[in-house]
């Protein structure tokens, strides 16, 4: 590691950040955090923030939505496409199809969810633009999220 670079372990789910980039393993700890009661994907992208900006001194330029959004996205992703999916379907007006163009861009499960603000990640936007959707997301896990 960088000396802008450092690492936490919030809840046993270890982070790693960079300048502009967060790193969280897709692991056991991860699944088992998220799988908890109440809004783990919130509190660990409020956890994020907070030590980016003790740590590097500056805002992370994300979201906490946004955030929240991408962790769930990659730990859940075969399962919430498809609830999505289904989801939207019963949602009024454009925000359905809306909801379904931005699930149809979600990438596969990694390993290692990379977040990065948009001057470095190619695919912040899907993140952004599914942020507003967080409650529906979060509705769709039901207690995983």
């Amino acid at each position: 590691m960088s000396a802008m670079e450092f690492e936490t372990v919030f809840h046993g789910v270890s982070v790693c950040y960079a300048q502009k980039v967060v790193r969280v393993r897709t692991d056991r700890a991860l699944m088992a955090y998220l799988a908890e009661p109440g809004r783990g994907a919130e509190e660990l992208a409020e956890h994020i923030a907070v030590r980016y900006q003790e740590k590097l001194g500056c805002a992370l330029e994300i979201t906490g939505r946004s955030l929240a959004v991408e962790l769930l996205a990659h730990a859940y992703c075969d399962a919430l496409l498809l609830r999505m999916e289904q989801v939207a379907e019963r949602l009024p007006g454009s925000l359905g199809a809306r909801l379904v163009q931005a699930a149809a861009r979600l990438q596969k499960h990694t390993d290692v969810i990379d977040m990065g603000e948009r001057s470095v990640d190619s695919n912040r936007w899907l993140f952004d633009d599914l942020a507003p959707f967080y409650a529906v997301i979060c509705g769709i896990l039901g207690d995983k999220a």
